[in-house]
């Protein structure tokens, strides 16, 4: 079992599939990579591995700890270490710094950002009237009230001045790729880091009950202008179902019995792990994979 989750890793891995997709793809100099996510020294590594030599300047912001193997490889870059899951004062350091990396970077730059799980966290520059205590009381009541992750970032992108597609007002029209290692169902990029570079739907779902104190909050943030310039190009490089089908197919090749199932598991975590459990027994010998991101509501205490 150790040996298949670790193929299904090796199969998702941030540094060898970002060198594999640098090798593929043309880029202008000067380039410019911004790497976010708890991946993101991975991800930096592998394209530092390709494009070395057309690359003017890397940021790294990942969680605290993340950078260990790769650090040799990225010495050159200038790296922030932030918190996760809750952002610190560190992420928000993050975020101004990203902010001004991006404005000093000349008319003629292109940015290539590297973006996995963990960035929404990572980097944050909230509106006006959002302070860092707000910030980790907003934060720690979305990740125990068991909404899932699309609703979750659509609060996030509320009360952000570089999420929900507000970065590229920095891009100030240049060119830009982004990278993507999904951590969502369904890829979508307007929800992986809150989507950054990608607008998504502002306003929450309106059959959320959200408390009294955060209703309130949420109403009082004045809307922000629309995003200005032209999306770029977004591509996932993993995904769930990669990871999922690395399993059966390295399952398979050892001459064992192995069974995909259902790669959207949503809903309550402890719900969902009785279903599966229920259903193991009229299940045949052998391995049953599934994959999904449920979710947890925590008590008040």
């Amino acid at each position: 079992m150790l040996e298949l989750a670790q193929h299904a890793i090796d199969a998702v891995r941030g540094d060898r599939l970002v060198a594999q997709a640098a090798s593929d793809a043309h880029f202008e100099q000067p380039l410019h990579v911004v790497a976010i996510g708890k991946a993101a020294a991975a991800m930096a590594a592998g394209v530092q591995r390709v494009l070395n030599k057309q690359i003017r300047r890397t940021l790294i912001i990942t969680k605290r700890g993340h950078i260990g193997p790769w650090s040799k490889a990225l010495r050159q870059a200038e790296i922030i270490q932030a918190g996760h899951p809750i952002p610190t004062r560190e992420s928000l350091a993050a975020g101004e710094r990203l902010l001004r990396w991006m404005e000093d970077a000349q008319r003629d730059a292109r940015f290539l950002f590297l973006i996995s799980g963990g960035a929404s966290s990572l980097v944050e520059a909230p509106v006006q009237g959002i302070d860092l205590a707000t910030l980790q009381r907003i934060n720690q009541w979305l990740l125990a009230s068991g909404l899932g992750i699309g609703q979750i970032n659509r609060v996030r992108r509320t009360i952000s001045r570089i999420k929900g597609g507000n970065l590229l007002r920095a891009l100030r029209g240049r060119q830009a790729k982004v990278w993507l290692l999904s951590d969502v169902a369904a890829d979508n990029p307007a929800v992986i880091g809150s989507g950054l570079l990608y607008p998504g739907d502002r306003e929450p779902r309106q059959d959320v009950r959200f408390p009294d104190w955060l209703q309130d909050m949420l109403n009082g943030v004045p809307e922000q202008a629309g995003q200005q310039g032209v999306i770029p190009e977004h591509r996932v490089l993993a995904n769930l179902t990669m990871a999922c089908e690395a399993v059966v197919e390295h399952a398979r090749v050892r001459g064992l019995p192995a069974t995909l199932h259902d790669t959207g598991l949503d809903g309550d975590a402890e719900a969902t792990g009785r279903e599966l459990a229920a259903k193991l027994g009229s299940l045949p010998t052998g391995f049953h994979i599934w994959g999904g991101e449920t979710t947890v509501r925590l008590p008040d205490e």
